[in-house]
């Protein structure tokens, strides 16, 4: 989960969105729905601690769900500090080598780094799964190979704030809740039931990540 500010301010509340149970969820979503028993996902460096706990929480994740499934987890260490978020390319390449080793499904964090990779996989019509953003809906293409995105529910947290607000029960920090895009009909209701039970477990403290704050 992000670190709140040190700086506090007058009428302004933060709400964090905790980054490794979103790739937990993943994580246990890739396990789910791979044939090849090979998954990866692409991050951001790791020295930035929101992307360590998005990769770490999607290995962790597929720990949970199959220990026989071993992730595939690669960080973009040497690349250009100015580039991280915007390197398309890298996020296409690297996605690219993760499924020609035989992954058949891919987790990309990273703004248009991620797209890039998913972007490999949509193009190979590989299984991926985004973060973010509805990242299906950014493709255009109903028939997408992006099975759900995870990210955090905004809309959701500014309603539930006013309610808050307004009945005087408002915390100076507040975790936000996070959730999936549907996945498609092609999936068995049973594995949106799994996740949507994860999802309430991971939030209620029943499971824990063991995802540390920052990169040891």
């Amino acid at each position: 989960m992000n670190q709140p500010q040190e700086e506090t301010r007058p009428n302004l509340i933060p709400v964090t969105y905790a980054e490794d149970q979103m790739g937990f969820l993943a994580g246990v979503l890739a396990a789910r729905i791979t044939k090849t028993q090979i998954i990866g996902a692409v991050c951001e460096t790791s020295g930035i601690d929101s992307m360590w706990r998005y990769c770490e929480g999607f290995r962790a994740g597929v720990k949970y769900a199959d220990k026989n499934i071993k992730a595939q987890v690669i960080y973009n260490e040497n690349g250009d500090s100015e580039k991280l978020f915007i390197d398309e390319a890298w996020g296409f390449e690297t996605g690219q080598k993760l499924i020609q080793r035989g992954a058949d499904v891919i987790f990309a964090a990273g703004g248009a780094t991620g797209q890039g990779t998913l972007r490999a996989a949509v193009e190979t019509d590989v299984h991926a799964i985004g973060t973010e953003r509805d990242q299906a809906e950014f493709f255009g293409n109903s028939r997408s190979s992006v099975v759900t995105s995870v990210l955090g529910s905004n809309s959701f947290e500014a309603q539930n704030m006013i309610r808050l607000l307004r009945d005087g029960n408002i915390n100076e920090l507040r975790p936000g809740q996070i959730k999936y895009m549907p996945l498609d009909q092609k999936f068995p209701q049973s594995l949106a039931q799994e996740l949507d039970a994860l999802l309430l477990a991971l939030l209620n403290g029943e499971i824990m990540t063991n995802v540390t704050i920052s990169k040891p």
